[in-house]
């Protein structure tokens, strides 16, 4: 389900990046985001510090959340229903929702344009493949603080 929702992101050609021209090249920033507070700092702080306010149209930034790929497995004694499922596939729609308006507001006072994505996959791997899609020079995220080993 991951790679069917990575496939969603349309690849972003060099028309859509401003052209080849060095005065129209936007810088494309993926900004990884998800219900912490480490998160919207580090949102908040590269706002704050990389990019140049006087002119947001130099840039194109996009804010993600990966919501995890629900698991769940029958076994005896226990049956999920399809109507149990699509209440949590909506709950997960909606939490990714939520986090996604906190990081467009934050984009918005600093009057800067953004689109949002939501996807479904492992964290790591499906951040990795969006920003290759979205063709992005730059990604910021937020740490947890789990170090080399989770």
């Amino acid at each position: 389900m991951a790679e069917e929702e990575a496939e969603k992101l349309s690849t972003t050609t060099e028309t859509e990046r401003g052209g080849e021209g060095e005065g129209d090249h936007k810088t494309h920033i993926v900004f990884a985001v998800d219900d912490s507070d480490e998160s919207m700092f580090a949102l908040k702080w590269a706002m704050d510090k990389l990019i140049a306010l006087d002119h947001p149209h130099l840039y194109q930034v996009y804010t993600l959340n990966v919501q995890p790929t629900l698991n769940i497995y029958p076994a005896p004694g226990f049956y999920i229903t399809p109507e149990v499922m699509d209440s949590l596939k909506k709950s997960q729609e909606k939490t990714s929702l939520d986090i996604l308006q906190r990081a467009k507001l934050v984009c918005d006072e600093k009057h800067v344009p953004s689109k949002t994505v939501s996807l479904v996959g492992d964290a790591r791997d499906t951040i990795c493949q969006a920003v290759e899609k979205l063709g992005a020079d730059m990604l910021v995220m937020g740490s947890h603080g789990y170090g080399a080993i989770k």
